[in-house]
């Protein structure tokens, strides 16, 4: 908060400016990595009671998309993301956690100015949600451990991070009784996690249309 106050004082020459612009991004990092060790603790604890309430997919991910954008470069972003997905059952914080960390993965990895894609799709009682970067990839032999606290892939050194936004995205899709994966694809690599969709709940008469059909929902933009 003081690094966006001075960013905004008036007379700051460059060397300055460029300093502050430092100090948030790093204020930001820590701020993330100390988020991401506290839901791990807790998560692994088994003391965690997921606020869960039934979101549509379209305006969950839109809405996370919204809120990342604040470090997130918006305009490599590619959604497919239909409108019309069924309703999910899920805690939207913790969501909004996962899908944050991998895009913060997906950014720090990807060729610069390559595109990132974010896809839902819904199938055989899941929903499954990807994110897509081109680049390296992952080690084949260790896709699996990508997903363990403080495991990074040999000549990670250079690139920032913790090894811990991964395992925070496993430990919270497990709690939801989902899954999640890594794999590479061609010139790149994607990470996408399933959902069960359970059995959504009828919908209330005053929230119908006259004829007792739900209307339409919006998709946010997605």
């Amino acid at each position: 908060g003081q690094a966006d106050a001075l960013a905004q004082r008036p007379g700051l020459d460059d060397g300055a400016r460029t300093a502050v612009q430092v100090v948030r991004a790093q204020s930001r990092d820590l701020h993330r990595m100390v988020d991401n060790l506290l839901d791990l603790a807790r998560l692994r604890s088994g003391r965690v009671t997921l606020a869960r309430d039934w979101q549509s997919p379209a305006e969950l991910i839109g809405a996370c998309v919204r809120t990342a954008s604040a470090w997130f470069d918006t305009t490599r972003l590619r959604l497919d993301v239909p409108g019309d997905l069924p309703l999910v059952e899920v805690d939207a914080v913790l969501f909004e956690r996962v899908l944050h960390n991998l895009l913060d993965n997906a950014q720090k990895y990807a060729t610069p100015a390559s595109p990132i894609v974010v896809s839902a799709r819904a199938a055989g009682g899941s929903l499954r949600v990807g994110v897509c970067n081109q680049g390296r990839g992952f080690d084949t032999a260790a896709t699996g451990d990508v997903f363990e606290p403080f495991v990074r892939a040999d000549g990670d050194s250079a690139t920032p991070g913790s090894g811990i936004g991964l395992a925070v995205c496993r430990a919270i899709v497990a709690a939801h009784d989902g899954t999640i994966a890594a794999r590479n694809i061609d010139g790149g690599c994607e990470v996408t996690f399933d959902l069960p969709l359970g059995v959504t709940p009828p919908v209330p008469d005053d929230a119908a249309d006259g004829d007792g059909v739900p209307g339409p929902k919006a998709s946010a933009g997605v």
